[in-house]
């Protein structure tokens, strides 16, 4: 007879239990990343049937309940983690914030939806023309045209005339 210990099957052991099967603890970081399934870099966890994030979980089953209109966020920035100890309840207000403040969000051309790049970004700030003549050159609607120039949109591009005319020489080349 082997004296191994006899590991339950994961759908046999508690909610609990599976958290901890399936997260083991990084000692670089104290995440417990889990190593189960993930939907956008995020843990999933079936429980009677029905799919949670693993991270909502497991901060119910060690901190506690969670109101309607809160978000379970993450102190570590690491999707994958479920360590109560890294996770804290917000709003999603404070969660773009908190999202804002560490330079986290996509920008520019990274966006899968942007219609400009950096050079037009500056182009557009350098150039004096109305916002609609702009939106006709760039194929954009004008609006974008004045978000741009407000700094509302693309904000993350330096603008000076020398950055255009630099940018110019080199497309003249």
């Amino acid at each position: 007879m082997t004296t191994e210990k006899i590991v339950a099957h994961p759908r046999n052991m508690s909610i609990k239990d599976r958290l901890l099967h399936y997260s083991p603890p990084d000692e670089k970081t104290g995440c417990r990343n889990w190593t189960g399934a993930l939907v956008c870099g995020y843990g999933t966890v079936t429980h009677e049937g029905v799919q949670y994030r693993a991270h909502r979980v497991s901060y119910e089953c060690w901190v506690g309940p969670i109101q309607d209109d809160l978000l379970v966020l993450h102190q570590c920035d690491n999707r994958a983690c479920i360590n109560p100890g890294h996770l804290f309840l917000g709003t999603h207000q404070e969660n773009m914030a908190d999202m804002t403040s560490k330079d986290r969000q996509i920008k520019g051309v990274e966006h899968a939806l942007a219609k400009l790049d950096d050079d037009k970004g500056r182009a557009i700030r350098c150039d004096h023309r109305t916002d609609e003549a702009l939106a006709a050159v760039f194929g954009v609607d004008h609006s974008l045209i004045h978000r741009v120039r407000m700094r509302r949109a693309w904000k993350h591009v330096p603008s000076t005339q020398e950055e255009f005319d630099a940018i110019s020489a080199r497309k003249a080349n």
